[in-house]
């Protein structure tokens, strides 16, 4: 987790970047077996929020729909903390860019 956070806060804080997006799934894959899965996501929830706040730079997070019932309630269980720590969620990487395009073109209105 500590290696994770230390590679993603250095693009979070990027004077270039306006925001990162980071994509996760549960219930396939190695990473989706095992006793602490929840355990992991809780603490991948944390990190992400506190890369956010000590960044200043908005993360959104993608979560591939699930292939299993219990990767279901692992996803909707992850979202929640999300939404609780600010963090913005989208069933998939396309709609995650749809909005961000649209935040995109609502600001260049706006700033006319």
């Amino acid at each position: 987790d500590a290696g994770f956070e230390a590679t993603l806060m250095p693009c979070a804080a990027a004077p270039n970047a306006d925001v990162v997006l980071y994509h996760t799934s549960f219930g396939s894959g190695p990473s989706s077996r095992g006793p602490n899965l929840r355990q992991r996501f809780i603490r991948q929830a944390e990190m992400l929020a506190r890369v956010q706040k000590e960044s200043g730079t908005p993360i959104v997070v993608a979560i591939r729909p699930s292939t299993t019932a219990d990767g279901f309630e692992y996803s909707v269980e992850f979202q929640s903390l999300c939404a609780e720590y600010g963090l913005a969620t989208y069933p998939s990487i396309a709609r995650a860019a749809t909005a961000l395009s649209r935040l995109l073109e609502w600001q260049t209105r706006r700033a006319r």
